[in-house]
């Protein structure tokens, strides 16, 4: 079996480790932050059906560097015969370097090219692939990227978060196939389509904003998902829109305190979204919610007796999210 490296939004390793595991049926480990290392012989049944992994690649070589040179220096005698056609290299970089992405790109591209290998930077059969991080270097062909977006998401609200976090909150909350979910601060439908694939019974996506909500029926005929039920309500008229105690889980990306909205405000949205969800939740049902400040949803959480049995804190891009479980407390 071949060694290969997933690559993750940091805090959320230990959500691909589980589902690697349920996919593939192998045990992995996380040597890097978002970087998870593992052995298959089915990395393509991975790729076809992950949701929360960004990208994949087979491992070439993991070493330690101080200097440029070491980099290049640590592949000298590596096996480069699977590049059949052509290539191109390309590079990522986190931290503080003597040197940019591109001399990596520059100097490992001079290094194939003249052991006979053609360079292609338009449309090359191969990727080699090389992740600096901080003093450590992963070199590897890339197999898959970008697989955090969605092809359904013909219509993506700024507001919204990765579609790879949005996955990873359904399976942090354990969803069931007689689940029955609500996001209701559905923007274009993310959470309900990404739970309606994961196999719940029904997933219900409300939000204030009408266009939002054509955004999301229209996302989710694309991903011919037919469980998923969006409607224009308030936060205010959940309990008016559902029944007592008729939804298992609530998974939604919640407003937080900014230049927008004052703290007195999202004091009074969290109020009333413990006080709705306190109606329609199911015993021992579940809060899942992200949020950019948690300590404010944290409290008034408390303040209506749920409590945070789970806590994670996720970077993607340059935003820190929280991602929050909570139970009724009582």
């Amino acid at each position: 079996m071949e060694e290969y490296i997933a690559t993750t939004l940091k805090g959320l390793e230990n959500v691909v480790i589980e589902e690697i595991k349920n996919i593939i049926k192998v045990k992995s480990e996380k040597i890097l932050d978002g970087r998870i290392l593992f052995k298959t012989d089915k990395v393509e049944k991975l790729i076809e059906k992950t949701r929360t992994i960004i990208s994949v690649y087979k491992l070439i070589k993991h070493t330690k560097f101080k200097t440029e040179k070491d980099i290049l220096k640590s592949i000298e005698k590596e096996d480069f015969s699977f590049i059949k056609k052509d290539f191109v290299v390309k590079c990522k970089r986190k931290g503080d370097h003597k040197f940019v992405s591109a001399d990596i790109e520059r100097g490992l591209g001079g290094f194939l090219f003249n052991k006979g290998y053609k360079v292609n930077l338009k449309s090359p059969a191969t990727i080699i692939y090389v992740e600096i991080i901080n003093n450590e270097g992963l070199v590897g062909n890339l197999l898959a990227e970008n697989l955090c977006k969605r092809k359904y998401r013909v219509k993506i609200n700024s507001a919204s978060i990765n579609a790879c976090l949005a996955a990873a909150m359904i399976q942090l909350s354990d969803v069931k196939k007689t689940d029955v979910i609500l996001d209701p601060f559905c923007r274009e439908g993310l959470i309900p389509i990404e739970s309606a694939i994961a196999g719940v019974k029904k997933a219900y996506g409300f939000d204030e904003n009408l266009h939002s909500i054509k955004s999301g029926r229209l996302n989710s005929k694309v991903a011919k998902v037919n469980n998923v039920e969006f409607s224009n309500y308030n936060l205010a008229w959940l309990d008016t829109a559902l029944k007592k105690k008729s939804i298992d889980k609530v998974i939604c990306y919640i407003p937080s305190i900014s230049k927008r909205n004052d703290e007195k405000s999202i004091k009074k949205l969290y109020t009333t979204f413990f006080y709705q969800i306190g109606f329609i939740l199911k015993k021992g049902g579940l809060i899942a919610v992200c949020v950019l400040k948690p300590e404010l949803i944290k409290k008034t959480g408390e303040e209506n007796k749920f409590k945070v049995i789970k806590k994670i804190e996720v970077s993607s891009g340059e935003s820190v999210y929280y991602v929050l479980l909570l139970k009724k407390s009582i």
